[in-house]
């Protein structure tokens, strides 16, 4: 195959397995859901995302101490000054509208 050929075929989806990965259980899907929670591997299931963590709470103290605190990790950056990210929405509208 020429290297744009292989890449074309690497291109194709693939289909789905029959069998789960490892890890996964024995079943693809529940009740017609592929994403059910009986499926999920245990690893993403009793994965955590605290935002209230030891910097969250460092930052609190500071805070009521009077310090002036600027939280960067969460919230809306709009209202740190930045400009809202129009390019995704132009894409689809182009995509969507066409011409």
């Amino acid at each position: 195959l020429s290297l744009s050929a292989a890449a074309a075929a690497a291109a194709k989806p693939q289909p789905l397995s029959e069998e789960a990965p490892p890890g996964y259980g024995d079943k693809l899907e529940v009740d017609g859901k592929v994403l059910h929670p009986s499926l999920l591997n245990k690893d993403v299931a009793s994965a955590e995302y605290a935002v209230r963590g030891e910097l969250y709470l460092k930052a609190e103290e500071l805070r009521r101490q009077g310090k002036e605190i600027i939280f960067t990790n969460v919230g809306n950056p709009h209202a740190l000054g930045q400009p809202p990210i129009s390019f995704f929405r132009e894409v689809i509208s182009l995509v969507a509208a066409g011409s």
